[in-house]
């Protein structure tokens, strides 16, 4: 079980509550930021955020909604290191199921607690085979349906890395979401990019340096007398 720092419990609280009020908003596609530095933790937070959600909500008289589906979208390879980490973090707890886009349910549609890990790569182009329509009609906008309709289930979308979700694909990228239409789009990064957003969770680099989780800086050779009278660079 990992113990979580002081400001880290802060976040996922503010997070949390953020997220309740959100989700009893009758708008879609509302907009939470969550800035946090390298290192911080941001994946183990959010997990922790989840998981207190998955739990909570069943018995939570706060929130419309007593079950969520939740659809992590990352760039490049990072969703597999996400669903590779939630799935260690829920080997005991078993609250949420962390799935990729073949072990889904396909029939009925993710259920209550389903996370399905995708990247950008996978569904923000023309000839993605994700989006595509084919004879058996596996595709992410059908199980989106599905999961809405057949399970009666918001989805939330966790856009992990947000700041590199502004690339040259950001067009088709922000047509997905359109059509996924989520209740609520967590966007995480250490310097994200969404203007207005309307929400926001910031934890401070200085939190996270009092927790020494980061260092505010390291001395590579201390036995080299180095001048700091005048600005250098890195690599000096």
């Amino acid at each position: 079980m990992i113990e979580l720092r002081d400001y880290q419990k802060k976040a996922v609280r503010e997070l949390k509550q953020k997220m309740i009020d959100m989700l009893n908003d009758s708008e879609d596609r509302q907009k939470l930021i969550f800035k946090a530095p390298t290192g911080a933790g941001k994946t183990v937070m959010v997990s922790t955020l989840l998981d207190e959600l998955t739990r909570d909500l069943p018995m939570n008289g706060q929130c419309r909604y007593s079950r969520v589906a939740w659809v992590w979208i990352a760039p490049n390879k990072l969703h597999q290191q996400s669903y590779r980490s939630m799935r260690n973090f829920f080997s005991e707890r078993r609250s949420l199921r962390p799935v990729m886009f073949d072990e889904c349910n396909h029939v009925d549609g993710l259920h209550p607690g389903d996370v399905l890990f995708l990247n950008w790569e996978s569904i923000n182009k023309d000839n993605a085979v994700m989006i595509r329509d084919n004879e058996q009609n596996r595709t992410l906008y059908e199980l989106i349906r599905k999961t809405k309709i057949e399970q009666h289930l918001p989805v939330v979308v966790i856009i992990d890395e947000e700041h590199m979700f502004w690339s040259k694909t950001a067009d088709k990228s922000a047509a997905v979401l359109e059509r996924i239409n989520p209740a609520v789009e967590l966007r995480i990064s250490a310097t994200p990019k969404t203007l207005h957003p309307d929400e926001k969770v910031k934890v401070y680099r200085q939190d996270v340096i009092a927790a020494e989780m980061i260092k505010k800086e390291v001395v590579l050779n201390p036995d080299i007398e180095l001048d700091f009278s005048e600005e250098r660079t890195l690599n000096e």
